[in-house]
């Protein structure tokens, strides 16, 4: 078992071998006179480990640990501290602590990877507990869902979530949401399949009532578009019903069911991550990569 996680672990943060993180020497000894092992950069000589760099860093606890927490946060339909606690037999301090470093890891992925092609966007809210009112609840949060085309790279859409904390927000949600007992085949749509998923929070004065207004659009939008695209995305917030539209309501729609059924709700402080974890789940679905892999190569990324 210690092998097999030492190879997951070394592979997810090497996938074409040993790379000395400051000189990029290709070969290392391997030391093994720790718990973990070391490997030593044979023309530089720096010593650095698995976790070294990663959101790993400065933990105590073991990589088996991170490993099966990988593998259980990587199931269809996640899994809350408490489980985690009970499953790995840690404090409940520590596994919430490692489900939030991981969510930490999808997020700054999250970050960095722009729309392109063209988007459309739609409005929802999360928190409202099924009033349909005009004035809005402390509790509240808008939630922008956006689809992008990606012609210049495939025939697929993107898809881009934001949550938005505003003002006096309200939207008819969906009667008949669906229940996505199993993200990583998220296959019923009215379009394509979505192909990537991001989540943010973005400041409410860009919120007017129940809408964006269009002169504030390009100002938002274009922190999650590519620069070459926000010419022709300038106000992606469509009203327009159609079935792209639709789709994107029926994904709110589904974030607000898995939230609700799976954490009981989350406060506003860490909303933010579970929308991104929710994203990261059907972008998932959608790639050759499975989710535990996935989750693995992003945790050994280097933090910047």
């Amino acid at each position: 078992m210690r092998d097999e996680v030492l190879t997951y672990f070394f592979r997810s943060k090497w996938p074409n071998g040993y790379c000395c993180s400051r000189c990029g020497h290709r070969q290392a000894y391997t030391i093994r006179t720790r718990k973990a092992p070391l490997f030593q950069c044979a023309n530089c000589r720096y010593q650095s480990s698995l976790t070294t760099g990663t959101i790993m860093e400065h933990t105590r606890t073991s990589l088996e640990n991170w490993y099966a927490a990988l593998q259980l946060m990587s199931r269809p339909g996640g899994i809350h501290a408490v489980q985690l606690q009970q499953r790995l037999k840690v404090s409940y301090k520590t596994a919430w602590s490692m489900l939030k470093r991981v969510r930490m890891a999808i997020s700054m992925m999250d970050m960095e990877r722009p729309l392109f092609g063209s988007v459309q966007a739609q409005l929802g809210f999360y928190g409202d507990a099924g009033r349909q009112s005009l004035r809005k609840d402390p509790r509240e949060h808008s939630i922008i869902a956006m689809s992008a085309s990606l012609q210049s790279l495939s025939k697929k859409n993107d898809l881009l979530m934001k949550a938005v904390p505003c003002e006096n927000l309200s939207l008819k949600s969906l009667k008949s949401p669906l229940k996505p007992a199993l993200f990583n085949t998220y296959k019923e749509s009215l379009i394509n399949p979505v192909n990537y998923l991001k989540l943010k929070i973005a400041n409410p004065a860009f919120m007017n009532n129940r809408g964006m207004p269009a002169v504030l659009q390009p100002l938002f939008f274009r922190n999650h578009i590519a620069k070459r695209d926000l010419a022709v995305n300038s106000c992606p917030l469509s009203l327009e019903v159609d079935n792209r539209s639709l789709y994107l309501r029926r994904v709110i729609s589904d974030a607000r069911y898995w939230i609700n059924h799976t954490f009981h709700g989350i406060g506003a402080k860490y909303l933010q991550l579970y929308w991104d974890e929710f994203c990261f789940r059907l972008n998932c679905g959608n790639r050759p990569l499975s989710a535990h892999h996935a989750l693995g190569t992003l945790c050994m990324q280097a933090v910047r």
